[in-house]
């Protein structure tokens, strides 16, 4: 009886695991199911870029084929008219007064469209500012030479036979015909994913400014042809877009360009996600391209507008949407950027109209959160720095030379802080720069006075002793992420002033401090356009100052590499996303203060510096060390 209990016990327990198991399978089963449909939709979605891809490539070389028809049908005439030329000449003068055959011009024109187009334009030297030619310049054709190549020997034998000039001149208009078709034929394949503007890169040695792969004001056709770029399926006939797209190596698709109706549409985008990256790539760059009370406005009326493409039973639904996310970009602006409606009362006003009278209608439960925000309560600001910061190390005397190292590059920081914070988005966007001017200034003051003290040092032991006291100095600044105090040190370690110091510099590389020197040249190094500091600064945790002649370098070459507008009322908006990403690095490093206390004494020496100015700067260098005499 007892193992009766126990075996029907046990089959109870095996019943329960076996029931156990089985739901554990059924949830796995339905996991399957899921993660399958999830793959499945996007093979789907897969298959469809390729099938366009497909649509495109044969689209292209019909268009290809078709103009390879012309240029074959137009050869054969310009080998006609080549004939008849030939059949005006005397048979004995046909060897001394032929010149080249037309038909090689065009067959050396036809070449140069299939060379790679970018080496005839490559600037000659890293500093060049000369434009260069569009890169699908065709050769000149010599129309008035043709006539004396093909008769050269007029001069010998007036009584000769002249070639019609009616004859050659048709054959060169043939032959620029056929190149100016072959151009339109490249133009037309210029697909929609293309860049304006390739990456930012160095070129020459490593001493020189970086340069643009692309001429900044290149007429090139391709530019010309973007606005053509169509929607939906490429086998539909053209038709001009207002907003254009471009899709990354990952697959991700950005917008380009667009009016701005569009790009405002855009940031309260119904259908998918709205990308972050855009929006702040918007606000941080759209001053560049509107103004404050136009974005409102379009923003505003978009809150309001009746959704396009829409089936007549969804568009209540998706009137909700546009108006949460219209919330939601005006919540975003209101914290992130509060500073546009703090100078622009008239837009505050506006905004809290909106809000009170046409808002509170439909999403009253989120009046409440905007009044906040315009309020100013929810605005970002400089983050409080949680560091616990070390009590400031008192120097002994007013001179450099016994101030602690990482003191003095600590209180370097807090000067430089100062300066960043105040520096404006708008500044960064080639408007009024006060405050933007004023950090140069102060990176010019901090670099003479450098070169200052160690000129006006006689004893060579103690400028080697000082020298090696800087790099102490710049080192620490490295080490808290002060990269524009490191270059503010090296930079007035290398000038003219202080390089010529070949004694000093002999002396200074048997220390260690030259192993140090070398790390911080190798970091402010412009090879590769300044790698290894760009990478340095990536890596570094706010807080943290940036080089700010690095963001200047970049700002303006993207403004001078790029258009504005891509066409007539579309906005470049790659441009701006180049620039917000500039921006952004400097933002970054304005939202997080360094935790260090002011000391007084060193505060007061950075505020107070004479440096010498570059002239008196290189006599003092020749008192230090006379130049050599001349044998």
């Amino acid at each position: 009886m007892s193992a009766s209990f126990e075996l029907l016990n046990n089959s109870q327990y095996s019943n329960e695991a076996l029931v156990s198991q089985l739901n554990v399978m059924r949830a796995a089963n339905i996991l399957q199911e899921e993660t399958v449909g999830t793959v499945t939709e996007q093979l789907e979605e897969k298959t469809q870029v390729v099938n366009q891809l497909k649509n495109t490539i044969e689209n292209l070389q019909q268009i290809v084929a078709q103009h390879e028809r012309q240029i074959e049908s137009q050869q054969k005439q310009i080998e006609t008219l080549q004939k008849q030329v030939d059949s005006n000449q005397k048979p004995g003068d046909s060897q001394n007064t032929r010149g080249r055959p037309i038909s090689m011009i065009t067959s050396k024109i036809s070449t140069t469209f299939l060379t790679d187009p970018k080496k005839p334009n490559a600037p000659s030297s890293p500093n060049s500012n000369q434009v260069s030619s569009p890169p699908f310049e065709s050769p000149p054709i010599q129309r008035n030479n043709s006539k004396t190549n093909l008769n050269s020997s007029s001069s010998s034998n007036s009584n000769a036979n002249q070639i019609n000039p009616g004859l050659a001149a048709a054959a060169a208009k043939m032959a620029q015909d056929t190149v100016l078709k072959r151009r339109e034929s490249l133009v037309a394949m210029k697909l929609p994913g293309d860049d304006v503007m390739n990456n930012l890169k160095s070129s020459g040695d490593g001493n020189q400014s970086p340069v643009l792969s692309e001429s900044p004001t290149s007429s090139s056709p391709m530019d010309a042809a973007s606005p053509t770029l169509t929607r939906g399926d490429s086998s539909k006939a053209l038709e001009p877009v207002d907003i254009l797209f471009t899709t990354t190596p990952e697959g991700v698709k950005e917008v380009r360009g667009g009016t701005i109706h569009r790009l405002v549409e855009r940031l309260t985008w119904h259908a998918g996600i709205v990308d972050s990256d855009y929006l702040k790539a918007f606000f941080l760059t759209y001053r560049s391209f509107s103004t404050s009370d136009q974005i409102l406005d379009l923003i505003l009326q978009r809150y309001e507008c009746l959704p396009e493409n829409v089936p007549p039973e969804k568009i209540e639904a998706t009137r909700q949407i546009i108006r949460l996310r219209v919330v939601n970009v005006l919540r975003a602006w209101l914290t992130q950027y509060y500073n546009d409606f703090e100078e622009n009362p008239q837009l505050k006003n506006r905004t809290e109209k909106f809000v009170d009278e046409t808002i509170s209608k439909f999403q009253s439960d989120l009046v409440s959160s905007l009044k906040r925000c315009l309020s100013g309560a929810e605005r970002e600001s400089t983050i409080v720095n949680p560091t616990k910061p070390p009590m400031p190390v008192v120097p002994k005397t007013n001179n450099f030379i016994d101030f602690d190292a990482a003191e003095f590059a600590r209180q370097m920081c807090i000067a430089d802080f100062d300066l960043l914070i105040k520096i404006k988005q708008i500044e960064l966007l080639g408007k009024p720069r006060t405050n933007l001017d004023l950090m140069i200034r102060r990176f010019n003051t901090i670099s003479n006075w450098v070169a200052t003290s160690i000129v006006n040092e006689i004893n060579i032991k103690e400028r080697v002793r000082l020298m090696r006291h800087f790099i102490k100095v710049a080192k620490e600044c490295r080490n808290v992420g002060n990269f524009n105090g490191t270059m503010q040190i090296v930079s007035g370690l290398q000038s003219s002033a202080v390089h010529r110091l070949h004694k000093t510099w002999e002396k200074l590389s048997k220390t260690s401090s030259q192993e140090d020197f070398d790390f911080l040249l190798t970091l402010t190094s412009t090879n590769d356009n300044y790698n290894l500091y760009r990478k340095a600064l990536k890596d570094q945790e706010p807080p943290s100052i940036p080089f700010l002649g690095v963001c200047l370098t970049d700002l303006t070459f993207i403004e001078d590499g790029m258009k504005n507008d891509i066409s007539p009322g579309i906005i470049n908006f790659a441009k701006r996303k180049k620039v917000s990403i500039v921006v952004e690095i400097i933002r970054r490093s304005q939202s997080v203060p360094y935790p260090y206390h002011a000391e007084k004494t060193i505060q007061h020496c950075l505020s107070t510096l004479e440096p010498l100015n570059a002239s008196l700067l290189w006599q003092q260098s020749l008192i230090c060390e006379p130049r050599a005499p001349q044998k």
